[in-house]
């Protein structure tokens, strides 16, 4: 499953490159607003609270990576990989149109 914590830190970093483009991320907030583009709603997020998001991404794959590591050669919890591999996989499902996402990844 090391590819799922590396996909997922990938998309964070995507996230993270796109939010510095758009804005200041210096102070966090929690603003969300709704815009129209066209004929259509838009989220407008606020890039700090994105870029908020993508470092609690990558400390829950790191979590995942240690514990994954903890449990080579049937030594750890083996619980908490499980629990901890479905996290990822919650995490990968919003980038499920991306090309290198696995099918094997749904929950």
């Amino acid at each position: 499953m090391r590819g799922l914590s590396e996909f997922v830190l990938a998309r964070a970093t995507d996230d993270e490159e796109l939010a510095r483009q758009y804005g200041d991320p210096g102070s966090l907030t929690s603003g969300l607003a709704w815009a129209m583009d066209v004929n259509r709603p838009v989220l407008e997020v606020d890039p700090s609270r994105l870029v908020a998001e993508c470092e609690a991404k990558r400390r829950i794959a790191a979590e995942f990576v240690d514990a994954v590591s903890n449990y080579e050669g049937n030594v750890g919890p083996e619980g908490e990989v499980t629990r901890l591999t479905f996290v990822l996989r919650a995490l990968a499902l919003p980038y499920a149109d991306h090309p290198d996402y696995q099918p094997e990844w749904r929950i």
